[in-house]
């Protein structure tokens, strides 16, 4: 597997003795990049590629764990990151603190390697399927879009071609089919002014009048 191909874990601690228990045991299967403050985690987030999780300490001088993990998710790259927190703690209320603050797992110190590569492990391949399921539906609603635009083409064409059926029979009744239809357009655009008719009439109401009036006649 090429380096590049890698995901990327942004790893955030003061402690160097469990920065190099982490970076021994996770090096050969990922892109590491290490920050030994909060402040330089959040400037890591941006360079090159985003990680694909972030290990984060709670207890670091300047801004602790927590406030670190909460302005992750305020930025548009973090917010997708999931966060993984590492802790000396046992303590369930600090735990539930940091999982309301967008972290998906808490690891404990001191480290089980195995614990550790299981975690990062499962929290990867988490993102990955949720990534692409998004891929997914966003595929979906492209198709259905398209679908949708395919119907009303048809359904304009339908209409078009009822409409001028009235023009081969009447050069007059074709031209006044045309004034009907500006004149529905231009009394939708006036009564949408109207403060009584807000939220009666939008603009997918204009433009289903303008289309669907040549058929008052019909």
């Amino acid at each position: 597997q090429r380096m590049t191909d890698k995901p990327k874990i942004l790893i955030v601690d003061d402690e160097r003795p469990y920065l190099d228990i982490l970076v021994d045991t996770l090096q050969d299967d990922y892109r590491l990049i290490v920050a030994k403050s909060g402040e330089q985690g959040l400037s890591r987030l941006h360079d090159g590629d985003p990680p694909a999780l972030i290990l984060l300490d709670v207890l670091m001088p300047g801004i602790d764990g927590y406030e670190t993990c909460r302005r992750i998710k305020q930025d548009p790259v973090g917010k997708q990151i999931p966060v993984i927190f590492l802790t000396a703690r046992d303590d369930v209320e600090g735990e539930t603190h940091g999982l309301s603050l967008g972290a998906v797992d808490y690891i404990t110190k001191p480290f089980q390697f195995e614990e550790v590569e299981a975690r990062v492990e499962t929290h990867l391949e988490n993102r990955r399927l949720r990534l692409e399921l998004q891929e997914l539906n966003q595929s979906l609603q492209t198709k259905v879009s398209e679908q949708v635009k395919e119907i009303s083409e048809a359904q304009l064409a339908v209409i078009v071609a009822l409409a001028k059926l009235s023009e081969y029979r009447d050069e007059e009744t074709g031209n006044h089919i045309v004034r009907v239809q500006r004149y529905c357009l231009a009394l939708a655009t006036r009564m949408k002014q109207e403060a009584c008719m807000k939220g009666h009439i939008d603009d997918a109401f204009m433009e289903t009048i303008f289309h669907a009036s040549p058929l008052h006649d019909i």
